[in-house]
């Protein structure tokens, strides 16, 4: 890399052969070059040929390797023109490949997941955890991957820092799996994210998300809050009026989606009448629903993720607050108070999601039929959003792997961002988007009822978010997102709180 850098197209190749018992790995470039007058020299300790100046380096590197060439019994040779560039060719005897574990590579797709299997958000984790069960078993059913069968290995991090690393090290360092799916919290999804970014893993998270990820590893196959507030918002501000409140979380999730919030008030002709951020201890609500009714507001927006949290639905219906309409990204979506809580506390509460238990969609009504003749409500009382975002998800890498021909990383990604990777999925069709690892997909709107049934109230057509485009050209000054930048591509996260896109 560093020899090439001036190079207008610059061009490296890393490839192997086998030759007559022998491994030769290859290393070619078409940079500096030297004269091959002095080859015999490149292999000294701290003997540079080129520019000390103009380039970094101590001329360590080369005899480093020969040294460890010479320890394994192998050997190094170069090749080089002046202004062409060159070529390392080091040469292993072929019995230092391991072929058993080769061939185990060979027969099975390594799945690594990691979420929250018996920590504070187990009963959100479990219908996941069975819904990557159904899709890997119906995939291998019908032959695999590209013929071969897919191996979950699941992981409990109790969304806990110190396990999710752990579990994240473990799985991509000693098992060595071909694409990390999963994570519950925030916290664990960005040491996920920065972890694959980091051992160039495939990241597919299947978790409802803040947004504004932007990684080369790393797709979001969930819904994000653009999608899931954008008709929400405006529907209800033409529909019960324009003064809106906003009550979230004290943590990333609810402070983003905050954000979004603030901007579809505002773009829908709505008034922010007050915002509130609850952290995860409080359980009297009664100044907040005060404050709440005295600004005589239209439309609550209420993005609650902490369990206390549900004493602010109980407290609100207590109030007979319950006919101003409650406007979440979470209820049904991700938590289950709509089974969990009484009715009719949750009266007047809609919700935006790409599926839930309910949904009337026939491709919706065929996977619930299919998963409840495995797994009964005495084991999973309710199928929430994700539960169908892990089942696409498995069918999305699926497609991306036999429209690469290969498990290889960067083969997977060019496929998964070419816009052709899509999937027919229980909440409508699914299609991956290179420009920003997220995807396109509908959603439906449903109204809780009296008695809590969700109700489709309106479904939206194909949703997508331009804003990590907006944000990288505005910045790195490209267009075309993440496809565009491909390796170059970074590892953030663009925050809405400080990157306004109005």
């Amino acid at each position: 890399i560093k020899f090439t850098r001036e190079k207008e197209y610059a061009r490296i190749r890393v490839f192997s052969k086998r030759k007559e018992g022998e491994l030769h790995l290859y290393f070619r470039d078409n940079g500096t070059g030297f004269d091959m007058n002095y080859a015999a020299h490149i292999f000294e300790p701290f003997s540079r040929l080129e520019n000390k100046e103009k380039y970094e380096g101590n001329g360590v590197g080369l005899a480093t390797v020969k040294k460890i060439c010479g320890r394994l019994q192998g050997q190094v040779k170069i090749q080089a023109c002046p202004g062409k560039g060159y070529e390392v060719e080091i040469i292993l005897p072929d019995s230092m490949i391991i072929a058993e574990n080769a061939q185990k590579e060979e027969d099975t797709i390594k799945i690594g997941v990691i979420g929250d299997l018996s920590g504070i958000a187990k009963k959100e984790e479990q219908g996941k955890y069975y819904a990557y069960h159904l899709a890997a078993e119906e995939i291998n059913e019908q032959g695999g991957i590209d013929g071969k069968k897919i191996e979950l290995l699941f992981r409990d991090d109790q969304s806990k820092d110190v396990l999710t690393r752990k579990a994240v090290e473990e799985l991509t360092e000693k098992e060595h799996v071909h694409v990390l799916m999963g994570s519950t919290l925030s916290p664990s999804r960005d040491i996920m994210r920065h972890h694959a970014h980091r051992t160039k893993t495939l990241y597919m998270d299947t978790q409802q998300t803040e947004g504004g990820v932007a990684s080369h590893y790393t797709f979001c196959l969930s819904a994000g809050p653009e999608q899931q507030m954008r008709d929400l918002i405006r529907y209800l501000i033409r529909r019960e009026g324009k003064k809106c409140y906003i009550l979230a979380a004290d943590y990333n999730y609810g402070i983003l989606s905050a954000e979004w919030a603030k901007y579809y008030i505002r773009e829908f002709g709505g008034e922010l009448v007050g915002t509130e951020y609850i952290d995860q201890d409080i359980r009297d609500f009664s100044s907040v629903i005060d404050r709440i009714e005295q600004l005589k507001t239209d439309v609550l927006i209420s993005i609650c993720v902490f369990p206390n949290h549900d004493e602010f639905y109980q407290q609100w219906h207590e109030r007979g607050m319950n006919h101003i309409p409650n406007a979440t990204t979470q209820v049904a979506a991700e938590f289950m108070q709509n089974i969990e809580l009484a009715p009719p506390v949750l009266e007047n509460t809609y919700v935006m999601a790409s599926f839930i238990e309910e949904s009337d969609l026939p491709e919706a009504k065929c996977f619930v039929e299919k998963y409840r003749e495995k797994y009964d409500r005495a084991k999973i009382p309710y199928m929430n959003m994700d539960t169908e975002t892990v089942y696409t998800s498995l069918y999305l890498y699926k497609q991306a792997v036999e429209m690469a021909g290969t498990t290889e990383t960067e083969a997977v990604i060019q496929a998964l961002e070419s816009g052709k990777v899509s999937f027919d999925s229980p909440g409508g069709k699914v299609t991956v988007r290179g420009e920003d690892h997220h995807t396109i997909r509908s959603l439906t709107c449903f109204r809780i009822d009296e008695n809590h049934r969700a109700q489709a109230v309106f479904r939206t057509k194909p949703l997508y978010s331009d804003y990590i485009e907006k944000m990288m050209e505005r910045k790195a000054g490209v267009k075309g997102g993440l496809r565009a930048l491909g390796l170059n591509a970074g590892d953030e996260q663009y925050n809405m709180l400080l990157d306004k896109i109005y």
